[in-house]
């Protein structure tokens, strides 16, 4: 791997470096000594080392702004470093960098059961937070093989994930806030324990950016009620593909297993040799665990038995107890280092669609013959996150060359099969290089227009991500020509005529966006104006529309963002699934017409009462594709659940609100639907008692999928809503056990009529109440237990609290102030956005200043004339 020189001048300025950084560091907290320092020479990707020029260990996040600060002014590169967990080589320093590692940042900060986060200091180590707790029964979901070492820190970095991220999402799905700290020295806040961004989704950017936009030294994360049980069932076929079919069709049946687990002979050997788990000796091993009571455990692994036994398994055996639990997961959790006594291995990280398991499986039993080395799998199946081991003999000369080779190979296989290089593991130098067989020219540009904006000297990691970038902005140069961009035929003296722009491919869209001489007005099916006003040409995208790709047994579908919600939801709905994040339709709330479709969910970020359980709408958009200001095409993110390959522009994309780029199509991932659904209710309750009701209920295990309150029922008595869905047996015994939970605050009522409970959700994920009704509408996105007092600071307010979509739709008195509604956040956090009436220039929360800045630096690359959308999201262009 090619590493940058060391700048000799930086070298020279060694002393004067050093004594500046013992001016703000305790002497323990700087190490310069060169044998000192050769101990962060690398981190887990062993095969490259370069000793740093010093390393510094801050215990503060004041102490992390001092050095930062010191070495921009100095031009000296800085190395975010966490436990050196990455087998990336994400934390490779150069010569001439300082290391910053953040081990002594370990403290807990604020632990908050009732609203479900913990605040820690980002050295902790993942399995530590789960260890901090766990006593009061959560735990901390996010779980990578190396989580007894890796810090949260890296985590942030490399958007980590684990065996249980089917279930319960990787790092970037659980990850609520961070302190940052940029380049010079400026800390930032992003996010907290309120839902959603103010502006775009910096957090969302931030996480998997490999440390390379700022150094995270505080998180607030995301707790969870650690389930009732859990139980795994073992799986032995007599051949790979067998084995990756059979993972596809449980997926496709409509269950949902917390983790389904892969490994091929060589491995299952290693590991059974290593831990005595108990594997059968066959040709390749399913580990599947679900979770929930006995009977739904039962009820789960029935269905999930009778499909392995249409594979013919060689041998289906459930567990027992819950020491032969421990005993099975023991055994996967061993196989790196079961697979290290064995053999010199690299191990790879490559993500494909669960659907071509059985041929890359295949391809790289054929690929291990070409190049002479074995390959041992095992991975994550559930989400096609495969962890390929090529076995080599470090000491036998060419064999690494070889071995990074066939790495190299399989990686391309991945991406060809219409995967991507890194699902959790991060780019780092390892696929530095590989960048460009998954992104063309122009995709890359646009990320390395983002780490202009956060660290325009590209000192922060330099030499990660991206190939033929070193250091520094006067190095830029493209990675290849710009793709040709096709025309469109309409003259531009018919364009300035025309009442409303409507390509109907995207070839249309970039050369309208290429020649536009004036604003453009971005919408979907215009159902949801929110803010303004806007100027511009009307430019909607209503007309790239159709579903390109469904792949029920990957849980994914791709479609042109003009396809209509209601088209996507029919296609699904026969499948039996469903779009788990539940997205609003704002016509009823807005009184517009139109149709709205998949694209305009996603700029809007459009998500539901279910998204405390599940996610939001940018939690389920797996891949774009978009035109930008410059009228050339992007793609970011693919069809694949996990997903680190460069920076997340997907999650900035989703509630950008058209403003970056216009939308051309989505990747997104979707949800097995549910039979049953019921809603327990509670009457009477004030608002203060009605959110401790719901907290308890969403803080228990028992999967609640829905909580919000109406001061002001429809028979004029407070109503507390609960919803819980599932299978038949499953709603039945959750519902009861949720009464039994909540007894203390009232009689609970439990409507077990799925079709009414699905319509009284409805309402209120469309916000019913309201339609129809004078006034202006905002949507308060807080910490749930301010929300009593948040509403009690605004004069006139009617509120419904949508505690599990984190949020609160307020009605005020038409033309109430926007500073009025905006002073009762004052000292609690979170934001408000006004959606119907009022000063629509004030339509979206005021920034912080950096973040401001940071905001409109984006924009400004990504739309550099300024056409999109102009005044939305509180920025000019």
């Amino acid at each position: 791997m090619e590493m940058p020189r060391p700048n000799p001048d930086i070298l020279a300025r060694k002393p004067q470096l050093l004594a500046r950084l013992s001016g703000v560091l305790p002497s323990d907290a700087l190490i310069s000594d060169p044998a000192e320092t050769r101990a962060y020479e690398c981190d887990a990707l062993t095969a490259y080392k370069c000793p740093p020029l010093a390393a510094v260990l801050p215990s503060s996040t004041r102490q992390v702004s001092d050095v930062l600060r010191i070495c921009h002014e100095m031009g000296v590169p800085v190395v975010p470093r966490g436990s050196g967990t990455s087998l990336a080589g994400g934390a490779l320093p150069t010569e001439d960098s300082v290391i910053l590692g953040v081990a002594r940042l370990n403290e807990v900060l604020e632990t908050d059961y009732e609203n479900r986060f913990i605040r820690v200091q980002s050295g902790r180590t993942n399995l530590s937070v789960t260890g901090a707790v766990e006593a009061g029964g959560f735990f901390y979901a996010p779980d990578p093989s190396s989580q007894l070492a890796c810090a949260i820190a890296g985590n942030v970095a490399m958007n980590s994930g684990g065996a249980h991220c089917l279930k319960y999402g990787v790092t970037t799905n659980n990850l609520m806030g961070v302190t940052m700290v940029l380049m010079d020295g400026t800390v930032i806040e992003l996010g907290g324990a309120h839902l959603d961004a103010a502006g775009y989704d910096l957090l969302g950017l931030v996480c998997g950016s490999e440390g390379q936009l700022g150094v995270v030294t505080e998180a607030t994360l995301r707790i969870l009620h650690k389930p009732e049980g859990a139980r795994p069932v073992l799986m032995g076929f007599d051949s790979n593909e067998v084995a990756g079919q059979c993972v596809s069709d449980i997926i496709k049946a409509g269950v949902l297993p917390v983790a389904i687990e892969f490994m091929d002979r060589p491995c299952i050997r290693a590991c059974e040799a290593f831990a005595k788990a108990g594997y059968p000796d066959c040709e390749a091993l399913l580990i599947v665990e679900v979770e929930g009571s006995d009977a739904e455990i039962d009820e789960q692994l029935e269905t999930i038995m009778e499909i392995a036994r249409n594979h013919n398994p060689v041998e289906l055996r459930q567990s027992t107890s819950a020491e032969e639990s421990a005993r099975i997961w023991l055994g996967r959790k061993s196989a790196f280092g079961a697979m290290g006594q064995i053999n010199d291995y690299m191990c790879l990280d490559g993500t494909i669609p669960v659907t071509e398991l059985p041929y890359v499986l295949r391809r790289i039993g054929e690929m291990s013959g070409e190049f002479g080395l074995d390959v041992a799998n095992v991975f994550h199946a559930g989400d096609g996150n495969m962890h390929p081991l090529i076995l080599f003999d470090a000491n036998k000369p060419g064999d690494l060359e070889r071995c990074e080779a066939l790495g190299a190979e399989i990686l391309k296989l991945c991406v060809e099969v219409g995967g991507c290089l890194t699902g959790e593991h991060g780019v780092g130098i390892e696929k530095r290089d590989l960048m460009t067989d998954q992104y063309a020219p122009e995709d890359l540009e646009i990320q390395m227009a983002v780490k202009d904006v956060f660290d325009p000297k590209w000192l922060l990691n330099p030499a990660k991500v991206f190939p033929g970038r070193q250091r520094g902005a006067q190095d830029r140069r493209r990675i290849g020509g710009a793709a040709p961009v096709a025309r469109w035929a309409t003259p531009r003296s018919i364009l300035r005529k025309m009442k409303m722009l409507i390509p109907q491919t995207e070839a249309e869209l970039a050369t309208i966006v290429a020649e536009a001489e004036g604003p453009l007005h971005v919408q979907g099916g215009g159902t949801r104006p929110i803010g303004g006003p806007v100027a511009g040409m009307p430019l909607s995208t209503s007309g790239l529309s159709g579903i390109a790709l469904y792949e029920p047994g990957a849980l994914t579908l791709v479609a042109g963002a003009g396809t209509p919600l209601a088209e996507i939801e029919q296609v699904l709905a026969a499948e039996g699934q469903r779009l788990a994040f539940e997205p609003m339709d704002h016509r009823g709330l807005l009184g517009t017409e139109g149709v709205p479709t998949i694209g305009g969910v996603f700029a809007a970020n459009v998500s539901g009462p279910r998204r405390i359980q599940t996610g939001a709408a940018r939690d389920f958009l797996l891949g774009v594709r978009f035109v930008d200001g410059r009228g050339q095409v992007v793609r970011n993110g693919g069809r694949v659940m996990k997903n680190v390959t460069g920076y997340d522009l997907v999650k900035l994309m989703a509630g950008s609100y058209g403003t970056l780029g216009v939308l051309t199509e989505v990747a997104l991932k979707v949800l097995p639907d549910t039979a049953t659904a019921a809603t327990l209710t509670l009457t009477g309750l004030d608002d203060g008692t009605a959110i401790r009701a719901m907290a308890r209920a969403l803080g228990s295990p028992f999967e609640v999928t829905g909580a919000a309150h109406r001061p002001d029922g429809p028979e004029g008595a407070p109503l507390t809503s609960l919803r819980l869905e599932g299978t038949e047996r499953s709603v039945a015994y959750r519902a009861a056990e949720v009464a039994r939970l909540l007894a203390a605050f009232g009689e609970v009522q439990i409507d077990h009529d799925t079709a009414q409970t699905r319509q009284t959700w409805q309402g209120i994920r469309d916000v019913k109440p309201f339609h129809g009704v004078s006034g202006d509408v905002w949507r308060l996105s807080v910490k749930p237990s301010d929300a009593p007092d948040v509403v009690a600071g605004i004069s006139g307010a009617r509120a419904l609290y949508d505690w599990a979509g984190g949020l609160i739709w307020v009605l005020v008195p038409e033309g109430t102030a926007a500073g009025e509604v905006r002073a009762a956040l004052s000292g609690v956090g979170g934001h408000a956005t006004l959606i119907r009436g009022g000063e629509r220039d004030a339509t979206f929360h005021p920034l912080d200043p950096t973040i401001e800045a940071l905001q409109r630096g984006l924009r400004q690359r990504f739309d550099p004339r300024g056409l999109f959308n102009s005044g939305l999201m509180g920025v000019a262009a």
